[in-house]
């Protein structure tokens, strides 16, 4: 099941098929699934970013459900955190793309933040 998404993907995107993507992390299946964290489904979502790096994917990427949390705001907490994890995601794809790599480390984008020891 999980393979078809990344088959999926590959081919709609290479079609210049797909606008926009509510990007969500689930595991399970329907009509047994549970909404998950975007770092923590069934689907790599950085390999989904990376596929869609790969084919010039120009549309949008929306962030959808997470898991209820118990905090004073909670939609606004798993967005943001939705977010970072989509931010990064996209600056390791372009990083990885650059270089040709498939390292999981992006390259250092802001030396003068780089810790010294």
């Amino acid at each position: 099941m999980v393979r078809a998404v990344y088959e999926a993907v590959e081919h709609y995107s290479a079609q210049r098929s797909i606008a926009y993507m509510h990007f969500r992390n689930v595991s399970g299946c329907v009509p047994t699934y549970h909404e998950m964290f975007i770092d923590d489904g069934d689907i790599d979502m950085a390999r989904v970013i990376a596929i869609l790096k790969r084919n010039d994917f120009d549309g949008v990427l929306i962030p959808d459900h997470s898991p209820q949390m118990t905090c004073g705001a909670p939609w606004h907490a798993g967005m943001a955190f939705a977010m970072g994890y989509i931010s990064a995601a996209v600056r390791l794809a372009d990083d990885n793309h650059v270089s040709g790599e498939l390292s999981a480390r992006p390259a250092n984008r802001h030396p003068s933040t780089e810790r010294v020891a």
